[in-house]
């Protein structure tokens, strides 16, 4: 599950795009810590949609932090034509 923490008092001001930092879940944070691993992170923009049933990430983060794909779900975006996307658990 996504936790977002934002400290700006003018998000209004500054609107719903926010950068971020991904990282696995947090099962395999302990596990990589446990073993001495470096946990991979990806800074990326985030979009705050405060109606999203979901949380959707760029294929090469999800590359990047090794996670392995459970399911498909159908994404329609209003701009975009829908596409097929991985689904990824924690």
């Amino acid at each position: 599950m996504p936790h977002l923490q934002h400290k700006s008092q003018n998000l209004y001001l500054a609107g719903p795009i926010i950068e971020i930092i991904v990282l696995p879940p947090k099962p395999i944070i302990e596990a990589l810590k446990s073993k001495g691993e470096k946990v991979p992170a990806a800074k990326a923009i985030g979009l705050i949609d405060t109606g999203a049933t979901c949380t959707c990430i760029d294929k090469s983060i999800a590359q990047l932090l090794k996670l392995i794909s459970h399911d498909i779900k159908f994404l329609s975006i209003r701009i975009v034509k829908i596409r097929i996307t991985p689904t990824f658990s924690n």
